[in-house]
């Protein structure tokens, strides 16, 4: 049976090769992890049990990683499980990750109040620095046209304003 560690470092390899760096990134940290958590470069396949799976999860919790990081490194691992071993093949274990935490969650809130954008409709750009009234200017035509991506408001023209109405296609 094969090694748990030498086949995320293979994959991980593999995915930086091919130009995906964020995820070959997250590979190697819970490579990273699992190795800290193992203390052994050696960790066959079969030693991976909900147990196993149950303690990893009880050790990252207790280095205060957040549950996000927790399901993060836990849904690299079923990624890594089901490339070897594809749902309905011999050593296939259903449930396998039924036990530990693979949600995210955002509990972050990104938008602004009613007061902070009357205070940002309101301000007067010219009175900012240079960057920072462009930089402003561009965030208020992106809102003011309902959302509009700035890839989209980078590519207007004027041809594109008809009249009233703005016609463009997306990038």
């Amino acid at each position: 049976m094969g090694n748990l560690i030498s086949f995320m470092k293979k994959v991980a390899d593999g995915l930086r090769e091919s130009g995906n760096y964020g995820t070959a990134h997250i590979y190697r940290s819970s490579m990273s992890a699992i190795l800290a958590f193992n203390e052994s470069g050696n960790l066959p396949f079969r030693k991976v049990t909900p147990e196993f799976l149950k303690s990893f999860e009880a050790y990252l919790r207790g280095r205060n990683c957040s549950w996000n990081t927790v399901s993060t490194y836990m849904r690299t691992l079923r990624a890594v499980f089901n490339r070897i071993f594809p749902v309905g093949s011999s050593g296939y274990i259903p449930g396998l990750f039924n036990d530990v935490y693979t949600k995210v969650e955002s509990r972050t809130k990104r938008a602004l109040t009613q007061k902070q954008m009357r205070l940002l409709l309101g301000s007067d750009i010219n009175l900012l620095p240079e960057d920072t009234g462009r930089a402003l200017a561009y965030f208020l035509l992106m809102f003011l046209f309902r959302g509009m991506p700035f890839i989209d408001l980078a590519h207007l023209r004027k041809r594109d304003v008809q009249g009233n109405v703005i016609v463009y296609c997306r990038h």
